[in-house]
């Protein structure tokens, strides 16, 4: 599934962006209604505009034959007020509108507790996807919670460029104490004898 952002303009430009993503043969798009503008409060486009970008997406892949196409519709809604509780009913009633509108998916961003997923899953009348392992949640669900509530999809957005940052510093500090035996006695290097199978 690849990240089409907002559809990279107005809902005649989703057009032609789903049609070059369908052409080199991706499977879905997640598609947003975020306004980027570089603050700590998210904003979000009107809901009738997104709708509008949804119903076009699904258009789209008609038009190209290809009915498998999935749309996962993301709402930052959430992180949009002040209020967070407010948040929350606004981000459920954006997912509800996406879904009736032709999404696939409803993706909620920014869920940081279990109670959140819980109320998520019992008033999204849909398929649901949630991000998980990331450092405003990685403490408050597992993969697993989000499967016992039955959400359909799990993204990881961030988890294995943590992980790999935080070898390669671990990698770096054996370096400068000149201990990479260590390293490698304490199974910090992937083995040599799987890396063929692994490629």
């Amino acid at each position: 599934m690849a990240d089409a952002e907002d559809g990279y303009g107005s809902p005649e430009e989703v057009i032609n962006t789903l049609e070059r993503f369908m052409q080199i043969g991706v499977a879905g798009v997640n598609l947003e209604d975020q306004i980027p503008n570089g603050k700590k409060k998210v904003s979000v486009v009107d809901s009738d505009l997104m709708e509008q970008k949804i119903s076009v997406a699904r258009e789209t892949a008609d038009v190209m034959d290809n009915p498998d196409f999935i749309i996962n519709a993301r709402t930052d809604a959430l992180r949009s007020t002040v209020d967070r509780s407010t948040g929350l009913e606004l981000a459920i009633d954006r997912a509800n509108q996406y879904l009736e509108t032709g999404a696939d998916i409803a993706f909620i961003t920014y869920v940081e507790t279990l109670d959140e997923v819980k109320t998520i899953t019992q008033e999204v009348k849909g398929p649901i996807s949630i991000a998980a392992g990331l450092h405003y949640n990685i403490e408050n669900f597992s993969i697993n919670d989000l499967k016992k509530y039955g959400v359909t999809r799990i993204s990881l957005p961030t988890l294995l460029i943590f992980t790999c940052l935080g070898a390669l510093k671990n990698s770096l500090d054996f370096i400068k104490k000149d201990n990479m035996l260590k390293a490698a006695r304490n199974g910090f290097l992937y083995p040599v004898q799987d890396l063929n199978s692994l490629l």
